[in-house]
Formats: structure tokens, C-alpha cells, sequence
């Protein structure tokens, strides 16, 4: 078939080049075109969305981090003390 359509001509060399994918028209490729433009928009729209997420998340929770990170501290200093008095030197 190949051979056939090499045969053709100029004609046929495009026939080919259209069938295996090599030629495509103008009005697809531009809204091949267009279609990749709105998609890398919405991406980039999404992103922003994310980070935006991110940003509130993390002003949202930073209280709360703050308050367990002091509990943690307390926490820490009052079983250090513990410890301390219950050292058989400390009963003496």
C-alpha cells in the first residue's frame, strides 16, 4: 500500500503523511492549541487554589501548635521535677 501511494506522487507522499499522523489541519491544531492554553491556565489556577489551602491551614492551626508545644514544655519540666524528687539522694 505504501508502495502504491510513493507511486502517487507528491498526492500520495501527503496521503501517507496525513494517515500516519505527520499532517494534521490547521483547525485542529489550533484548538489543540487553545485547548492546551486553558488547560496550563486551570493548572496554574489550581495551584494557587493549593498554596492558598496551605497558607489558611497553616495560620488556622498555628495556635494550636503553639498551645500543645507550651503543654509539651510543661509536661516535660514537671516529670523532670518528678524524677527528681524521687531519687533515693532526694529522700534523705
Amino acid at each position: 500500500m505504501t508502495d502504491v501511494l510513493i507511486q502517487a506522487g507528491a498526492v500520495g507522499v501527503v496521503v501517507l503523511l496525513y494517515h500516519l499522523g505527520w499532517l494534521v489541519p490547521k483547525p485542529s491544531m489550533d484548538r489543540a492549541d487553545r485547548e492546551i492554553a486553558y488547560l496550563r491556565q486551570a493548572l496554574e489556577d489550581e495551584r494557587a487554589a493549593r498554596a492558598a489551602e496551605r497558607e489558611t491551614y497553616r495560620l488556622e492551626s498555628a495556635p494550636a501548635t503553639a498551645a500543645a508545644i507550651e503543654a509539651a514544655k510543661t509536661t516535660a519540666h514537671l516529670l523532670t521535677d518528678l524524677r527528681k524528687r524521687n531519687q533515693p539522694e532526694a529522700r534523705r
